[in-house]
């Protein structure tokens, strides 16, 4: 039996976007492939990196696409393909329950939820001539799940960074957020041991010191959390991962990040304004002083990336400034910025929904820069521009000397340079006007 994963890429301004490899590559497939009976060896396709044609490739049995919003448009018509030769195909991951009629219609069968434990039901099924319609496994554990198949990986497609999962949910219930809408709040982890065995397994493989928690929330639990870094004290490595706010308020979290190789650590700031912050399900955050937290990272030599959306509606054409000021003044390595999403289910869409600001949306636009609602203060097309200004302003060498030339670099200069090239890498990805999806 032959099985395909695939990884779609997504257009943009009309073109396949393409890329010679990706800074880190999706963990769903190897994560997905280490489930499938021991008879089957999937193949592992990653299209922004190969070229998939449904026309002339390989006559696989089975084929799962994995998508996240803006792909799913190209995933069905990569699907319609395959369909055409008698190939049946599946579709799961977050956009599949925001777009459900779409991918029910585009696909013989959608998975709602996580995938691993529908593989062998699956598979199963697909022996047995009755593949389901719908798979449902919305929060199962995730404990005891095999090592991914990371071996199954193209060499071609990897690039400096390595995925690993620690957990998956998060708690907050941030209302503009997928991960809340596809997991209800929900926040499953794994055993630390299981964790650490994956690295080793990454290690083995690939051969890199470089490593990204994909976890939404990686200090959820902040004990579990702290229970893995303490067993990667001594692997010398390098990792980076996303949290909320909370832990850079804890020292022993902190110095575990540092002692254990984290160059940097992604903060969901999303806005300066506290009112938003509460507005959005926020309200802990808006409770904090951004600054003294900062401040107190940099203490141990952890650089932090602000992760921040901009179109609330408080937002005028001085917010871009104000963030500027506010990244330059607290020597932020870097920031990451997208025009606010409504995706269709959270309660984000149902306010701008009972407002009458909702654009409709394809799922090929949806790839962060389209604006699918109307801002307060701005015309959508004086938001986007807003937004490339300040995008261009903020990694200019101006604004990142400022951000870098100060006496903190020096706590752990290997972080710093690591954030500084970063910076100088992302210049190309503003000046070409491409999707956020492209930092990777």
């Amino acid at each position: 039996m032959r099985v395909a994963l695939i990884d779609p890429s997504y257009r943009h301004e009309g073109r396949l976007m393409k890329f010679r490899r990706v800074g880190y590559f999706p963990l769903t497939l190897p994560r997905l492939a280490a489930c499938f009976p021991p008879d089957i060896t999937p193949e592992l396709l990653y299209e922004k990196c190969h070229d998939v044609n449904p026309a002339t490739g390989p006559a696989y049995d089975l084929v799962l696409f994995a998508i996240m919003g803006a792909n799913l448009a190209h995933a069905i018509e990569l699907s319609a393909g395959y369909r055409a030769r008698g190939i049946k195909t599946v579709v799961g991951g977050f956009a599949t329950q925001a777009f459900f009629d779409m991918c029910r219609s585009g696909f013989d069968s959608v998975v709602l939820g996580d995938g691993e434990e529908v593989i062998p039901r699956m598979i199963d099924d697909f022996r047995a001539g009755r593949l389901a319609s719908m798979y449902e496994n919305p929060a199962p554990s995730i404990e005891r799940l095999p090592v991914p198949r990371y071996d199954l990986v193209p060499q071609d497609v990897v690039g400096n960074i390595i995925p690993i999962e620690a957990s998956r949910g998060c708690p907050n219930a941030c209302d503009f957020c997928s991960v809340t809408l596809q997991y209800q709040r929900t926040f499953r982890k794994r055993a630390p041991d299981e964790v650490l065995r994956d690295f080793d397994a990454a290690r083995a493989v690939f051969g890199r010191r470089v490593y990204y928690f994909t976890d939404p929330n990686f200090t959820a639990d902040l004990a579990h959390a702290k229970t893995i870094l303490r067993g990667l004290i001594g692997k010398n490595i390098l990792w980076l991962a996303s949290v909320d706010v909370h832990p850079l308020a804890d020292d022993e979290f902190l110095s575990l990040a540092r002692r254990s190789g984290c160059f940097n650590l992604q903060i969901g700031f999303e806005t300066l304004s506290p009112h938003e912050l509460e507005e959005s399900g926020k309200g802990f955050a808006a409770r904090t002083d951004y600054p003294a937290l900062i401040r107190r990272a940099h203490s141990f030599g952890i650089p932090v990336t602000a992760l921040m959306m901009v179109g609330f509606d408080s937002d005028t054409p001085a917010t871009f400034g104000r963030m500027q000021h506010f990244a330059e003044k607290n020597h932020l390595s870097f920031v990451v910025t997208h025009p606010l999403i409504p995706i269709p289910g959270t309660p984000l869409h149902e306010k701008l929904s009972r407002q009458k600001r909702l654009k409709e949306i394809d799922p090929a636009d949806a790839n962060g820069l389209y604006i699918s609602f109307l801002p307060k203060h701005f015309t959508e097309s004086e938001l986007l521009e807003c937004y490339w200004r300040f995008s261009t302003r903020m990694q200019s060498l101006r604004s990142i000397v400022r951000r870098f030339l100060w006496p903190g670099v020096f706590r752990n200069p290997i972080a710093y340079l690591i954030m500084l090239l970063t910076n100088f890498a992302a210049r190309s990805v503003i000046a070409r006007r491409l999707p956020p999806g492209a930092y990777e």
